[in-house]
């Protein structure tokens, strides 16, 4: 009965296995599969194998103390109490047959409600739904279908015993105590009398359920025990009037518990049983030693952390191929070819990457790749001498001139039809003036300026630049 967890989030229970490669999945770490197939394992491919709803959903003996708490939930209360006082209400009325019919009523309205219970629950709803128009008259055929087939139950005995005689009906009777509540979960799901009756699909609950079965009768017996002996407490506590009015509220108290027991239960085991259900198991919080920041990235992650980091970075490369703008998957993936020292291929993707950045006006989230894919290979510069220019300019404005100066050297020669080279020189020029004190090589970029590119319209901006230089360097001598 121990929970399997999840091999990254070592809190959170599994919900897919890889034999193979003996590894535990939760629902954070694979992608729902599509109907009718199996989800495959982020590692080797290989098809997944379900460790059901039962290792999922939070066991039912660690909701023992909410199960207590449910009738006390506003519906189940105020429904308890109606029934409390219609039956006080109208016991005093001196006919009898009027009074068993409504005993009658009220145990077939208390036993139809209780189904609902255990029907709501199957389907996820740990907190009661309100009671609707059609809640109780919907199906109330099942609680007569129940009393038929306690008869038949009953008769099965009865039969044993005069066939086989007390050891055998024994025997049989122990039988049909565990087989009880089975047959109820069936009747409550199915809502046919022959399918709860069928022996082969009472097995197959309780097998497919497994130990925590017996371990819920136990509990259901136990829960009757309980409420015989606080029943044969109240009658020696309190007046008789209030005793029949305590018996009443506790016979009913104890029966929802057990029913949403039962359909709790259920809940835990809808997979292996093969039922579906409204609310499905809630999300897990990543708790442990991977964070998976996406869905698509979670297979990514999962190789990284077997140590497959070249599957990891071709994966990473398939996600940008589709979804460009998956920033993350970027910079994981640059971080990985850093690690693996595939510099060319880590040039190709920085460069890439810095230009899709561009074409979203991201101007400052570029900028610090650079500085990220530089302080990994001083030799990295973007692709496109534009994206040059204005990185440099950022660069300046952060009080990086030394870094700006480098990125935009030997434009001239990378790029000889870059019409935004002048400029650029220009902002060179005055960078090493202005930040570095250094006029010769700020006037000998001018004059290379002047020189090459006359006619641009940068020219005279530099020509005015340039006299100021000579100017003050004459006033310096």
């Amino acid at each position: 009965m121990a929970v399997v967890t999840c091999k990254y989030h070592v809190k959170t229970p599994a919900r897919w296995a890889c034999e193979p490669c003996q590894i535990n999945f939760c629902i954070d770490c694979i992608d729902s599969p599509a109907p009718g197939k199996l989800p495959r394992c982020p590692v080797c491919d290989r098809n997944l194998t379900s460790l059901g709803s039962g290792n999922l959903v939070m066991p039912y003996w660690h909701r023992l103390g909410q199960m207590f708490i449910y009738p006390f939930y506003p519906t189940p209360l105020v429904f308890m109490l109606v029934v409390l006082a219609l039956g006080y209400g109208f016991a005093n009325i001196p006919i009898p047959i009027f009074n068993l019919l409504l005993l009658l009523v009220l145990i077939v309205v208390v036993a139809k409600y209780a189904y609902v219970v255990l029907q709501d629950t199957a389907q996820g709803h740990l907190v009661p739904l309100p009671i609707g128009s059609e809640t109780l008259t919907d199906d109330i055929i099942l609680p007569f279908k129940q009393t038929a087939l306690m008869f038949a139950f009953g008769s099965i005995n009865f039969t044993i015993y005069d066939m086989f005689g007390p050891g055998v009906a024994l025997i049989a009777y122990i039988i049909i105590l565990l087989a009880l509540p089975a047959s109820t979960m069936v009747l409550a799901m199915e809502q046919s009398f022959f399918k709860a009756l069928n022996p082969a699909l009472i097995f197959l609950v309780i097998k497919r359920i497994g130990l925590p079965y017996f371990f819920m009768v136990g509990l259901l017996y136990l829960l009757t025990l309980a409420a015989e002996i606080l029943q044969g407490l109240l009658t020696h506590m309190v007046t008789p009037g209030v005793a029949s009015i305590l018996l009443i509220f506790t016979s009913m108290y104890f029966f929802l518990v057990m029913f949403h027991l039962m359909g709790y239960v259920l809940y835990q085991y809808h997979d292996e049983l093969g039922y579906s259900v409204e609310v499905e198991a809630e999300a897990h919080v990543p708790v442990g030693k991977l964070e998976i920041a996406s869905p698509e990235m979670r297979a990514t992650e999962i190789l990284i952390a077997e140590g497959k980091n070249q599957e990891a970075a071709l994966r990473f490369e398939q996600i940008i191929q589709t979804t460009p703008g998956n920033i993350e998957a970027r910079e994981r993936l640059l971080k990985l070819l850093r690690l693996l020292g595939e510099n060319t291929q880590h040039t190709r993707q920085g460069q890439d990457f810095i230009s899709y950045l561009f074409h979203e006006n991201k101007i400052g989230i570029a900028t610090k790749v650079y500085q990220e894919c530089l302080a990994y290979d001083k030799e990295f510069r973007p692709a496109r001498p534009n994206e040059r220019v204005e990185i440099a300019r950022m660069l300046r404005g952060n009080g990086q001139a030394k870094t700006a100066v480098t990125l935009l050297g030997n434009l001239h020669t990378e790029f000889p039809s870059f019409d935004g080279i002048p400029a650029a020189y220009l902002m060179v020029a005055k960078m090493l003036c202005e930040q570095f004190s250094d006029d010769s090589k700020a006037r000998q970029i001018l004059q290379f300026v002047l020189k090459y590119y006359p006619n641009h319209e940068i020219a005279a901006e530099a020509q005015e630049y340039l006299t100021v230089i000579d100017k003050l360097a004459g006033q310096q001598r």
